[in-house]
């Protein structure tokens, strides 16, 4: 099991991401930089709330994962997403909501039974599926402290099912 790997894994599928309605690639982090007046889309993987459950048995000796049987993880993995936008401009009405679509098209359609590992721990893990579950939380614009801009807010929360043995 490895919050790591797979917070890593959704940054690699969203990095880079082009986003049509902004005509530039999306910037994806794990750990956020400090906060700005965000300029152009950004993306913050960050947070989850998850279940473990034992699906076989035998339990795995101490520190001996590898004598174990499966267990399974399901990450309710957070995804927000912030832009700026001119209020007056001709897109403001289209621009974040494509956003919200690309990113979550990338989610649905990223490769599933796949293995991924640690990249700190060297933990090795099955990934049975990203984006087959998500919910978005769209927030309302924001005007920024010069009221020139608005801040585009919106959190998706994606399901990932992740197998290991334990």
């Amino acid at each position: 099991m490895s919050l790591n790997a797979v917070q890593q894994h959704v940054q690699g599928i969203l990095d880079g991401l082009a986003i049509p309605s902004y005509g530039i690639n999306l910037k994806a982090y794990v750990a956020p930089p400090v906060p700005d007046q965000v300029n152009y889309p950004r993306c913050y993987i960050w947070g989850a709330n998850y279940d473990e459950r034992r699906l076989t048995l035998p339990r795995a000796a101490y520190q001996q994962p590898q004598t174990g049987a499966t267990k399974e993880t399901t990450y309710h993995l957070q995804v927000f997403l912030y832009a700026t936008e001119d209020p007056n401009g001709p897109n403001i009405a289209t621009n974040f909501p494509v956003l919200i679509d690309t990113v979550m098209e990338a989610l649905r359609s990223a490769p599933i039974g796949i293995q991924i590992t640690d990249p700190v721990t060297g933990a090795s893990s099955g990934l049975l599926a990203i984006g087959e579950e998500m919910t978005v939380d769209y927030d309302y614009e924001r005007s920024l402290a010069d009221q020139r801009y608005v801040r585009m807010g919106a959190q998706i929360t994606v399901t990932i099912w992740e197998t290991f043995q334990s």
